[in-house]
């Protein structure tokens, strides 16, 4: 868990770290031969993800965690919606974007670190091996090429002002949603903006798929793309990009009507190239804006003036399936505040009558009656479940941020919040799960040391125990007993073993908190029997650490 700053990052050493980081990934990149029947997929089979993603993303992060302890990482294949993106200064990593190409030989992928703050990007960098081709960037210090060309491509008067859609390259994806709102659509604003005038379209120069949006987005810093409009990609595929766009001269606005200040993990993203003086630039993403298909804006359906046809007319012009269809629509478009069913496969409106209200009166979850998936009313995604935690709830927020104050973790299994008061990292939930209570990883899986060496108290702290504790503890009949199969029987044989200084951290811990116990039974008046098993501890802890 992080830590609150002591002093304020390091931009320039934190791009040259990226940059390093860069080229080592990219020497795993190109040295692998992956094939599409190695691959897994995350949501249907066109999102896939490959051994060598897990890998770069582990070996960026072991890095990251190891140069910067105390800042957050944000990695695509270590995603988790209850550790959402926060203010904190966040590593934000794609390791591999464009997996796809990668898996079929096609040279145009990439890793993309980022770095924001206050969930603000301030340092990019985005390296395709392939090509050889890096592009980086510092807030407030420009946008380069491989370190040293200046972006954009086109300098002073060589760069030409934007002059609308008609005389625009664009770039566009599919994504990995082939279904539902979201797809249809994508299709439609693809259509409209590929069309003829005559026809209402934007009759764009022509459109480009580079499969990758981090690689889009350097298109566009760098000149060679004149716009580039995405709707369902992630933070780590934007990042790093987006630094880059915005130093380069660019701007980075959403993908729907009227968001000029999108956030980082909005989803939905309009970029825009340089511009002499930023010509021209506003005005190319309201024209996109226009051809970005907006069901509702047909509901209900006009004439050929602002009156709505009425319902009375649907019912006498079309037959039964065309008037369940137009009423099912009419329904959907004109409820202000729709929810939509989060499972891939799915994605159908989820009637008002489906939806489930807390004690307040305000929504809380809604059931989809085609497939009967669960929706959180207040993220928009999978239901948590009755003890589940929405990351959008803000006492949950409030929660968290209390949690990360105070170094608290939660169970991998069970999500619940759990606080370590003293002892080793080796944190058994009570749902019996056993995690690292440094990283919260699975226990044995991290390399985490076994303590926070830096909690531990002081060997002088640890030894002022109080000598009457120890006078009063103490037992003659003891004094043979072996202090070294004490501490094996306490910290266990396997811990004893697997680190030299484990058990001498571990009474250091023990000390103090015995000292403590003894101290309140002080005050109660309650002393300790020389030979309960708490005495014998306090005795021999003392008699380890005064040598």
């Amino acid at each position: 868990m992080a830590q609150p700053l002591q002093t304020s990052p390091n931009l320039k050493e934190i791009h040259d770290v990226l940059i390093d980081i860069a080229f080592e990934a990219g020497k795993v990149i190109t040295s692998s031969l992956p094939t599409i029947n190695s691959t897994d997929s995350k949501k249907n089979s066109s999102d896939l993800v490959t051994e060598y993603d897990k890998a770069v993303e582990n070996m960026v992060s072991t890095r990251l965690k190891a140069k910067y302890p105390d800042y957050d990482f944000h990695g695509e294949e270590t995603y988790s919606p209850a550790h959402p993106l926060t203010n904190a200064p966040t590593f934000i990593v794609d390791p591999i974007d464009g997996t796809t190409n990668f898996v079929h030989g096609f040279p145009s992928s990439c890793i993309s670190l980022g770095f924001a703050i206050g969930r603000k990007p301030v340092v990019g960098v985005v390296y395709n091996a392939f090509t050889s081709t890096l592009y980086s960037a510092i807030k407030g210090q420009g946008a380069f090429l491989n370190r040293t060309t200046p972006l954009p491509l086109k300098q002073g008067d060589r760069l030409e002002a934007l002059d609308g859609l008609d005389k625009a390259l664009i770039g566009l994806e599919w994504g990995n949603e082939r279904s539902g709102p979201n797809w249809d659509v994508k299709l439609q604003t693809f259509a409209s903006l590929g069309k003829t005038r005559e026809a209402g379209g934007a009759m764009v120069h022509s459109i480009r798929s580079l499969g990758s949006a981090a690689l889009n987005i350097c298109a566009v810093a760098s000149g060679v793309l004149d716009c580039y409009w995405e709707g369902g990609c992630w933070a780590w595929d934007v990042c790093a990009g987006w630094i880059i766009l915005e130093e380069a001269g660019g701007i980075m606005a959403g993908g729907n009507k009227g968001d000029w200040t999108p956030a980082i993990d909005g989803r939905v993203y309009t970029a825009v190239r340089p511009s002499p003086e930023g010509k021209g630039q506003k005005e190319l993403v309201e024209e996109l804006w226009s051809h970005v298909h907006d069901p509702q804006q047909h509901m209900p359906p006009r004439c050929c003036t602002q009156a709505h046809i009425p319902s009375k007319y649907v019912e006498l012009l079309f037959d039964r399936d065309f008037r369940i269809k137009w009423n099912s629509k009419y329904e959907e478009y004109t409820t202000k505040d729709r929810y939509y069913c989060p499972s891939q496969r799915c994605g159908k409106w989820i009637k008002t009558s489906n939806i489930i209200k807390d004690h307040n009166g305000k929504p809380k979850y809604g059931k989809c009656s085609h497939c009967r998936t669960k929706v959180c009313c207040l993220c928009r995604g999978r239901w948590h479940g009755s003890r589940g935690e929405c990351p959008k709830d803000e006492n949950v927020q409030r929660l968290e941020a209390m949690a990360k104050e105070n170094g608290w973790q939660r169970c991998y299994n069970c999500s619940s919040i759990v606080e370590l008061k003293d002892g080793c990292n080796h944190m058994t939930c009570r749902c019996k799960a056993e995690f690292c209570m440094r990283c919260a990883k699975k226990w044995k899986t991290c390399d985490c040391p076994w303590f926070n060496y830096d909690t531990v108290p002081d060997y002088e702290e640890a030894v002022e125990f109080d000598d009457a504790a120890i006078w009063y503890t103490d037992n003659d009949d003891d004094d043979d007993e072996d202090v070294d199969d004490w501490i094996r029987h306490v910290v266990g044989e396997p811990a004893y073993r697997r680190q030299e200084d484990f058990a001498q951290q571990y009474i250091l811990q023990q000390v103090l908190r015995y000292r403590n116990e003894f101290h309140e039974r002080l005050v109660r008046g309650v002393p300790l029997h020389p030979e309960s098993e708490q005495a014998r501890q306090i005795r021999f802890a003392a008699r380890v650490l005064r040598g």
